[in-house]
C-alpha cells in the first residue's frame, strides 16, 4: 500500500525448506491445528531488488544446473518474508498485491498499525516564550486499561526541545478533564508531569475500568520556546502500565505540533472613550506599535478580538495614515498586501533600523453584551497570504490566525479592558396598589434578567 517502503535488498527469507523459520527463527513451531503453511523447497536460493513500495523477488535452485519446482496444492499457501518500514499512518486504502509469474492476486487485507488516528495540536499563542492553552484531539484505536492490581496504563505526550509543560505539585496547569466523544470520563484520569521532566505529559488511567478505543481531546498549559522555532512533531504513546516500557506499548503516532514565531515587544492596545467599558456601547480600539521585520507584497497584519464582539469594523471607525483599509469578518480584521507589489508597500520600518516606524491605526466596534471568556486581542503578521488579489472570505478560512498557507512571521497578545455587562429589563413595582404613608414602609417587587452567568450577590 502506499506509504510503505521496501529496503533495496528486502531482507528476503524464505528458510531452509525444513524449519519454520519465515515466521520467526529456526526454532519456531507450529501448532498442529495450523496445516495450512509449506515451505519453499530446501536448497532453494533467492534474490531481491526493492523499490518504492515493490519488492521484486527472484527464485532459483542453490544449485546451478538442478530443478527445483514448487506445485500448486490446494489449501497450502508458500512462507516467505521481507522487510519493510511502515508509513506514519495506516493507509486509507489498506491491501497488497501479489503476483507470481503470470498468476496476480489483488485484494489481501494488510494489517493495522499501532497508532493513533486523527490526531491534532491546536495553539492559542504560537509567540516565542508565552505560555498557551494547548488543545490535543486524538482517535485512542486500542483500550488502555484502568487499575489492575498495582498497574494502570498511561497516555504519554513528548513535545519538542523547548516546550515546558505548567504544572503545580507536578498536576497539569489549564487541565480540566479528559473529554471523549460524548463527556468527561471521570476525575480519575489525570494529567501529570512525567518523573520531574516538563517536556513529557503524562494521562494515567487510575479508574477501575480502562479508557475504551474513542476519539478523546483535552487541554494543558505550556509554554513556548524561547526563540522563534519551526513546526516539529510532537510524539503521542499509550502502554499497558506506568512503567512506559516498549513491550507495554499499545498505540503511537506523530503529530504535527505548530511553529513558533517572535513575540512583538512593542504593542499597545487601549479603548476610547477610556475608562470602564460597559456592554453595547461603542468603543474606538487604539492601537500602537513597532514591528519586527518589514511588511513585503503578499503579507498580511491581522486582529483578532474575542469571539463575543460582532465586528471589529463598526460604522466609519478606521483611521491610519500608513495601513490600508481592512477587511472584516466578526472578529477579525484584515491589512492585506496581497495587491501591492514591493515598490508600493508602505515603507514600514522594523523597530530594529533607526527611525523605526511607529504604526497607529484605529478600529470602531461595540463592546459585547456579555464578558467575554477569553478576553484576548491577538495581533498576527502572516507572510505567504499571496500576491495577488484573493477574496477576503479566505482571509478568515480554519481556526489558525494566518490564512491557509501563510505563515506567522510575528505575534502578541494582549488582555483587553473588562466590560460591565448592563442588567436587562428591569422593573420596580409595589406588591400591593396600596401606596404607604410618608416614613412607612412598602413592599416592593424588583425583577430584572441578568446577562452573565455565575453571580452570587445582588448589591
Amino acid at each position: 500500500p502506499m506509504g510503505f517502503q521496501v529496503a533495496s535488498s528486502c531482507g528476503v527469507h524464505v528458510g531452509d525448506g525444513s524449519t519454520y523459520s519465515p515466521l520467526g527463527s529456526q526454532g519456531t513451531s507450529l501448532p498442529s491445528h495450523l496445516t495450512q503453511f509449506i515451505l519453499f523447497p530446501p536448497e532453494t536460493s533467492v534474490s531481491c531488488v526493492g523499490h518504492g513500495r515493490e519488492a521484486r523477488i527472484s527464485v532459483s535452485p542453490a544449485v546451478p544446473g538442478s530443478r527445483s519446482t514448487m506445485p500448486a496444492i490446494a489449501g497450502k499457501v508458500y512462507l516467505f518474508r521481507v522487510e519493510v518500514t511502515n508509513p506514519l499512518t495506516t493507509p486509507s486504502s489498506n491491501h497488497w498485491l501479489l503476483r507470481v509469474a503470470d498468476q496476480e492476486f489483488s485484494g489481501i487485507l494488510g494489517f493495522d498499525l499501532q497508532e493513533f488516528r486523527e490526531s491534532s495540536i491546536q495553539p492559542s499563542n504560537t509567540a516565542a516564550g508565552d505560555i498557551t492553552s494547548v488543545k490535543l484531539n486524538f482517535w485512542s484505536r486500542t483500550s488502555v486499561r484502568g487499575v489492575t492490581g498495582s498497574r494502570h496504563g498511561i497516555i504519554l505526550i513528548t513535545m519538542p526541545s523547548g516546550f515546558a509543560l505548567q504544572a503545580v505539585n507536578g498536576l497539569c496547569s489549564g487541565f480540566s478533564g479528559l473529554q471523549n466523544s460524548s463527556r468527561v470520563v471521570g476525575d480519575l484520569v489525570t494529567c501529570e508531569e512525567w518523573l520531574g521532566n516538563p517536556q513529557r505529559i503524562v494521562l494515567h488511567n487510575r479508574m477501575d475500568s480502562a479508557l475504551a478505543p474513542d476519539k478523546y481531546e483535552f487541554e494543558c498549559q505550556v509554554e513556548n520556546p524561547g526563540l522563534p522555532t519551526p513546526s516539529l512533531h510532537w510524539e503521542l504513546a499509550s502502554y499497558r502500565t506506568e512503567f512506559a516500557m516498549d513491550e507495554d506499548l499499545l498505540d503511537t503516532t506523530l503529530v504535527e505540533g505548530f511553529a513558533v514565531n517572535t513575540k512583538l515587544s512593542s504593542f499597545a492596545v487601549e479603548p476610547w472613550p477610556g475608562g470602564s467599558q460597559r456592554s453595547g456601547f461603542e468603543v474606538t480600539l487604539r492601537v500602537a506599535l513597532m514591528l519586527d521585520s518589514a511588511v513585503r507584497s503578499g503579507d498580511a497584519l491581522i486582529v483578532r478580538g474575542p469571539e463575543e464582539y460582532t465586528s471589529l469594523c463598526e460604522g466609519g471607525g478606521f483611521r491610519s495614515q500608513l495601513l490600508p483599509r481592512p477587511a472584516c469578518s466578526g472578529a477579525r480584521a484584515a491589512f492585506s498586501f496581497a495587491n501591492f507589489t514591493d515598490a508600493t508597500v508602505p515603507e514600514i520600518l522594523p523597530k530594529d533600523v533607526d527611525g523605526a516606524t511607529v504604526v497607529t491605526f484605529e478600529l470602531g466596534a461595540v463592546n459585547p453584551e456579555t464578558k467575554p471568556i477569553r478576553n484576548i486581542l491577538e495581533f498576527v503578521h502572516c507572510r505567504g497570504v499571496g500576491s495577488t488579489s484573493i477574496p477576503e472570505r479566505d482571509l478568515f478560512q480554519g481556526s489558525s490566525v494566518c490564512p491557509g498557507g501563510a505563515f506567522a512571521v510575528a505575534s502578541v497578545q494582549r488582555e483587553l479592558w473588562a466590560v460591565v455587562p448592563k442588567i436587562r429589563e428591569v422593573t420596580v413595582g409595589l406588591i400591593t396598589q396600596k401606596v404607604a404613608a410618608q416614613n412607612q414602609s412598602s413592599n416592593v417587587r424588583l425583577s430584572f434578567r441578568l446577562v452573565s452567568a455565575g453571580g452570587s450577590q445582588l448589591r
